[in-house]
């Protein structure tokens, strides 16, 4: 059974036998509740007729429901009281569906027309219009002395009580037409109809009411053990098999993820490999650019006479090695070495490089100071060596380089 239908029957539910559409060997159940309906599982009538179950008197007992087949209600118009009653085949498809949607959860089947309980014999089973639609038919399912009334042809009729225009009292919704009961009369309102068919007649189950067991029902015993059995252990082998492929399927599914987990690794670690050499590429090409920019530089500088040659190699490998570096100035503003060092030489006069230490702009040599002079002739050296060597160093050091060189 399905869950749904379960749980409808667990909570209340009202609980109905329908034939399946197209195939009268079957029936299955279905549970109403609130206005919506729950299907059970399909079953097959089971017919032991061509069975030979006897008592000792050859005598069949009929142990079926006393189940019995009507028409109830036929398209048409009908005098009641002071009105009429207009039966069309979509009046008679309302009635059926609020049946089997469950709108009541009981319609019963009283003798005459009456809501004592005392007069009840049985309920409606199933409400269907036939194939036509001309006609409302049930499934009646009574006592056994209505049913033996019925079979006596001392109940020949039914007639239907019918509320129109039924309001809903959990949806307070009006939902039309609803059949209240089936009662057992004696003369029917409406004439016309086809007689009580009974159901159980067609499909008897028999048994031996005596201590003579017929090897027959032996036999049936042992069959249907087999037989259910057999349908025991097709089920098991069927579980079993979606067992196997659940598993087989997990497998797959398993290995599947892995390889996809496993893709997805290596396209992470390619793509960081990718990324790695870019920006090492990226690091030499920017390395070149700034030893391209710093050679320009001091090209530059060479050019406009504000480095020497020789100085143009401690100059580029600085800028190369420093150049990005930041220097604190006293003011708590930063500079690169490369600004610093470039603003400097900027604001440095023009060297003339007619000789390694040069001479000021103009080419002719700055005035050296008297003092310097004097200095320059107790220590032997000449203002040539002096303007060669650098105003930086004294005229003893100039004295002791020249000694150094001799």
């Amino acid at each position: 059974m399905s869950k749904e239908f379960l749980s409808c029957v667990a909570n209340g539910g009202r609980v109905r036998t329908i034939k399946v559409k197209g195939h009268p060997e079957q029936y299955m159940k279905v549970c109403y509740l609130n206005g919506k309906s729950y299907s059970g599982e399909v079953h097959t009538k089971k017919k032991l007729s061509d069975v030979s179950v006897y008592r000792n008197n050859d005598e069949l007992i009929d142990l079926g429901d006393n189940l019995f087949k009507k028409q109830i209600l036929r398209v048409g118009d009908w005098i009641y009281g002071d009105g009429k009653l207009e039966v069309t085949k979509d009046y008679l498809k309302q009635i059926a569906e609020n049946f089997k949607k469950g709108v009541l959860e009981n319609v019963f089947v009283p003798l005459t027309h009456s809501d004592d309980p005392r007069d009840n014999t049985g309920d409606v089973k199933e409400v269907e219009v036939s194939k036509d639609g001309k006609t409302l038919e049930a499934v009646l399912s009574v006592d056994d002395n209505a049913a033996q009334l019925i079979r006596d042809k001392k109940v020949k009729g039914v007639s239907c009580s019918i509320e129109e225009n039924y309001m809903d009292k959990e949806k307070k919704k009006n939902v039309g037409s609803v059949l209240r009961h089936v009662a057992l009369v004696l003369e029917p309102y409406i004439k016309g109809l086809a007689p009580f068919e009974q159901l159980s007649d067609k499909q008897a189950n028999y048994v031996v009411l005596s201590d003579f067991q017929n090897p027959l029902d032996s036999n049936l015993k042992k069959t249907l053990n087999i037989s259910k059995e057999k349908k025991i252990m097709k089920k098991s082998e069927k579980l079993l098999a979606d067992i196997e492929k659940m598993k087989v399927d997990n497998q797959k599914l398993l290995a599947d993820k892995e390889k996809e987990l496993a893709d997805s690794k290596k396209a992470l670690e390619d793509k960081d490999a990718e990324l790695k050499r870019l920006a090492d590429e990226k690091a030499l090409a920017d390395k070149a650019k700034v030893e391209a920019e710093t050679i320009a530089l001091a090209d530059k500088f060479v050019t406009e006479g504000k480095l020497t040659p020789a100085q143009k190699d401690s100059f580029t490998k600085i800028l190369s090695e420093f150049g990005a570096n930041e220097i604190q100035l006293a003011d708590d503003n930063k500079t690169s070495v490369k600004e610093l060092l470039t603003d400097l030489i900027e604001k440095n006069a023009k060297i003339a490089l007619g000789d390694e230490g040069g001479t000021a702009e103009g080419g002719q040599p700055e005035e050296i100071p008297a003092e310097t002079k004097e200095a320059l002739e107790v220590t032997g050296v000449s203002e040539e060596d002096y303007n060669k060597y650098g105003k930086e160093m004294n005229a003893d050091e100039i004295s002791k380089k020249l000694q150094e060189q001799k």
